[in-house]
Formats: C-alpha cells, sequence, structure tokens
C-alpha cells in the first residue's frame, strides 16, 4: 500500500494528537495510582514489602514529576516519550520485585525485567524508522531511570534515619 505526502502528514498528525492524549491519560493514572499507593503503604504487614511498596511509590512521584517538567517545558514527543519512560520503570520495578520474591526457589525464573529497556528503545526506534511518531530518546531515557533515583531517595533516607538514631544515642548521658 502506498501513501502520499499527504496521507503520511494526516497519520502523522492523527499518531500525535493520539500519544498527547495517551500521555496526559498515562499522567492521570499515576497520579491516581499515588494516592491509592500512599493509603496501602501505610497498612502493609511486613518491612520487605514496605520496601517494596516504597520503591513503587518513590519511582511513581520521580517519574510523574519528570513526565509533568517534560509535559509544560517541552515538546509533546518529548512528554509522550517521558510518559512511556515512566509507565516502563514502573514496569520495570514490578518485574524485578516479583523476580526477588522468587529467587529463593529452585528454578531460576527468566529474567524478563532486562528485557523491558531493549523492548522500549526498540519499539521508539521502529516508530520513528516507520515515521509514524518522533520520540525523544533522552526524554524516554532520563524518566525511565526514575526508578534509579527512586532507589537512591530511599537509600538516602534509610541513612539519614540510622544518623538520626546513632546522634540520639550519643547525646544520651553514660
Amino acid at each position: 500500500m502506498i501513501f502520499t505526502r499527504a496521507k503520511m502528514q494526516v497519520i502523522r498528525r492523527r499518531a500525535s494528537a493520539i500519544a498527547w492524549r495517551a500521555s496526559k491519560c498515562v499522567v492521570y493514572f499515576v497520579i491516581l495510582y499515588i494516592v491509592v499507593s500512599m493509603r496501602v503503604l501505610c497498612s502493609l504487614p511486613t518491612p520487605y514489602q514496605r520496601i517494596k511498596k516504597q520503591l513503587r511509590t518513590n519511582t511513581v512521584k520521580i517519574g510523574t514529576i519528570l513526565t509533568t517538567g517534560y509535559t509544560v517545558f517541552d515538546t509533546r514527543e518529548a512528554a509522550v516519550s517521558a510518559a512511556l519512560g515512566a509507565a516502563t520503570a514502573l514496569a520495570y520495578v514490578g518485574t524485578l520485585s516479583k523476580y526477588v520474591d522468587t529467587i529463593d526457589r529452585e528454578n531460576q525464573p527468566f529474567q524478563s525485567h532486562v528485557l523491558l529497556p531493549g523492548l522500549l528503545f526498540g519499539f521508539e526506534t521502529a516508530c520513528i524508522r516507520a515515521g509514524v511518531y518522533e520520540f525523544d530518546y533522552s526524554a524516554t531515557a532520563v524518566c525511565f531511570l526514575s526508578y534509579q533515583l527512586a532507589l537512591m531517595t530511599f537509600l538516602y533516607d534509610v541513612v539519614h534515619e540510622m544518623l538520626l538514631e546513632k546522634d540520639e544515642e550519643d547525646l544520651k548521658p553514660p
């Protein structure tokens, strides 16, 4: 099937409009997820589950902040790419936590979380080469790495609490 230049422009405009609506939906979904997860976070039974939930919540928060920044201050393509990167980061954390949960079993499960970054960038490359949509690789990469920032904020909180406890112990009279 041969497309004329005018048909391709119409297809690109429609794809751009659909992608923009999808990025707005992702932002709204992420905000809803934060609200729901904050309520659930308080009622988790074990410290391990609380750590997993906190990492997921931090990933969503940082991904939302970065996606909102790209939406407000950058192009539409960057905003869509950022939303896609943040959603993939959340999926990465979810599959990684499932892998860690099953690591003690005898048969090692397939590490599906390793495929997610490659699938993401492969999808973007295929869309760019096909002329469907112009993704912004840098926005995708930054927002995908939001899970790393979430991990760093979690580690900072843990170390900060440990130092505060040590300071309190040092201030107690012998």
